[in-house]
């Protein structure tokens, strides 16, 4: 017996301020070499392929500015958004608090209750600039209080946690479509 395996595509955009890592995470995931000068991103698409339980899933990802300036671009990507990775550097205590003061009310402004994944990049750089660095433990904390579907932590240097990104992102997709398909199943019976 031959199964057949529909693909479907995900709609994922990644956010975050500038430097955090975003572009990087995207090319470690669809296999190219990540650029060693920073390279400011003003919207990019990438696709990407990825498999859930089983299921193939093209993952389409909307690379967008991480500057507070560019609102009106980045949130024209968000209306078809399915899921938002939201990213913040371990090494930059303000890109984890624009994560709560600035990334979570845009999208909720725009996009409402889409799920977010949130995202701990550049943990390679723990211990070695000396500095005080962002804990797991804060991000999970931040993860709670923003409502995240998902916390992780990654390293586009060593591919470690990249996969867990875009997995937790279809997961949580599939999660919030079959949610609101189960409310409007209760709407019709009634």
């Amino acid at each position: 017996m031959v199964l057949t395996v529909m693909e479907q595509t995900i709609q994922c955009c990644i956010v975050g301020d500038g430097m955090v890592g975003k572009s990087s995470i995207i090319k470690s995931f669809i296999g190219q070499s990540t650029p060693g000068d920073y390279v400011a991103t003003i919207s990019d698409s990438y696709s990407g392929d990825a498999s859930f339980i089983g299921v193939n899933y093209t993952v389409s990802i909307s690379d967008c500015t991480g500057e507070h300036e560019n609102n009106e671009l980045r949130c024209s990507n968000y209306k078809d958004t399915d899921v938002f990775v939201v990213c913040y550097s371990v090494t930059d205590r303000e890109s984890f608090d624009s994560v709560r003061t600035f990334w979570l009310p845009e999208i909720r402004k725009v996009a409402g209750k889409k799920p977010i994944i949130l995202v701990a990049t550049q943990t390679d750089s723990r211990g070695q600039t000396g500095e005080e660095t962002i804990s797991k433990f804060e991000g999970l904390e931040l993860s709670d209080e923003i409502g995240a579907e998902h916390f992780t932590e990654c390293s586009s240097v060593s591919r470690r946690g990249i996969p867990k990104v875009f997995e937790y992102s279809i997961q949580s997709v599939l999660k919030h479509k079959k949610s609101k398909s189960n409310i409007v199943k209760r709407l019709i019976r009634k």
